[in-house]
């Protein structure tokens, strides 16, 4: 059904997969540690060396997935559905990828239960994406208008890890933002070639505002390609 309980237990259960067994997993390819945390902040004993060590390794496993993603293309005839890419990344162990890479995973897990999750896609000049676990068509325009408390949706951002009704989103991710900010975790923005990141606090306000006032583009998870 659509409740909280089923939307944090896939969460967990993505998330869990990106780490791996004795966290063996590299996890995303946009996150590193470039500063150190701000006073009164700390890191666990070889947090931050871990991460900025799996973060390139991520990134070698995001191509990989992008490449058979491009395989499936031609040998389907059409785009691959996330949910199809999300079973390619499990079946073949592929631990590394952003939110796209998650949020594929996550459709897989909820087309197994026939639950309606949708891909929330953040337009230009944004960059990012997450789900939302409701049974009609979600039309929301932003994050920042998400304005939603039933208990009949869930936002799923496995990438932020995040689970919460949609009118609580804006915070949620606000508050994510600046926790990362503190301990010195930056988000990888791509640059303008697209070629590359630019290492930017979550609390950056071009970045913030970029993807909580842009609008969002809706693809059904198991319905529609990706």
């Amino acid at each position: 059904m659509y409740t909280k309980g089923n939307a944090t237990v896939m969460n967990k259960w993505v998330r869990a997969f990106f780490d791996g067994p004795e966290h063996s997993g590299k996890k995303s390819d946009n996150k590193r540690y470039d500063e150190p945390p701000a006073e009164g902040f700390t890191l666990k004993e070889g947090q931050a060396e871990r991460r900025n060590t799996n973060q390139p390794l991520a990134g070698t496993i995001r191509q990989t997935i992008q490449g058979k993603r491009q395989g499936m293309t031609g040998l389907l005839q059409r785009s691959p559905t996330p949910a199809e890419m999300g079973e390619i990344i499990k079946k073949q162990g592929l631990r590394g990828g952003n939110c796209a890479e998650m949020t594929w995973l996550l459709c897989f897990a909820f087309k197994s239960k026939n639950l309606n999750i949708w891909i929330a896609i953040i337009d230009d000049p944004g960059d990012h994406q997450f789900c939302i676990l409701m049974k009609g068509t979600p039309t929301f325009g932003s994050i920042k208008t998400m304005d939603y408390s039933g208990d009949d949706q869930w936002i799923i951002d496995p990438w932020a890890n995040i689970v919460c009704k949609p009118a609580e989103f804006f915070t949620a991710f606000g508050d994510k933002m600046k926790k990362w900010t503190d301990h010195g975790k930056r988000i990888g923005v791509p640059n303008s070639t697209k070629t590359g990141y630019v290492w930017t606090p979550g609390t950056d306000e071009k970045y913030f505002k970029d993807n909580t006032e842009s609008g969002l583009l809706y693809r059904k998870g198991w319905g529609f390609a990706t």
